[in-house]
């Protein structure tokens, strides 16, 4: 696995609020991971965005902070357009595992991975279960879904695929440092 055993006993530390519909993604994967974390509130009402000890970690005062050397895992991929700046975040010493279950968008994911070079492509959706599945995607293919809620957004295509476990998947292998995770469920 990507960085089985980095030698490092770094927990993982989630800058951002609770209530922020994107944090609450990164918790629920923790959560499913067995993942332990430090969570700072940060930005909004909360502030701290432009402390001397976070502008040290990201010059520009923006959530999210992605370290070199770190283990991202992007879940909900796409083609790519969050990769490329992951993959640079993390630098040569760092990797990216991503996750995209739509096999229309494998070729333009998987060659902008091979351009980065510290990328892994996993055609799988992260699911809380292991099976084969459904995913419905619209014109709009950054709208697919495995539930079939997408008929209102015009023509749909269903396409194979399989879902899996994040916990089981390289079970214990790895340890991510980041998520970004962009579902839609």
């Amino acid at each position: 696995g990507l960085h089985a055993d980095r030698g490092r006993a770094r927990m993982l530390k989630i800058w951002g609020r609770a209530s922020s519909s994107n944090v609450q993604k990164v918790l629920w994967c923790c959560a499913e991971l067995g993942v332990g974390f430090e969570r700072v509130d940060l930005g909004g009402p909360f502030g701290g965005n432009q402390d001397p000890e976070y502008l040290a970690l990201n010059p520009n005062g923006l959530v999210p902070t992605v370290r070199d050397g770190d283990l991202v895992l992007d879940i909900g991929a796409n083609i790519g357009l969050h990769l490329a700046l992951l993959s640079r975040l993390v630098g040569v010493s760092g990797s990216v595992m991503a996750f995209e279950p739509n096999p229309q968008l494998l070729p333009n994911l998987r060659r902008t991975a091979a351009a980065a070079g510290n990328v892994v492509v996993h055609n799988i959706a992260l699911s809380d279960e292991n099976a084969d599945a459904s995913l419905f995607v619209p014109v709009d293919h950054s709208m697919a879904t495995l539930a079939d809620r997408t008929k209102r957004l015009g023509m749909t295509t269903e396409e194979s695929c399989r879902m899996q476990r994040l916990d089981d998947f390289e079970a214990g292998a790895f340890h991510p440092d980041f998520i970004k995770c962009d579902v839609e469920g």
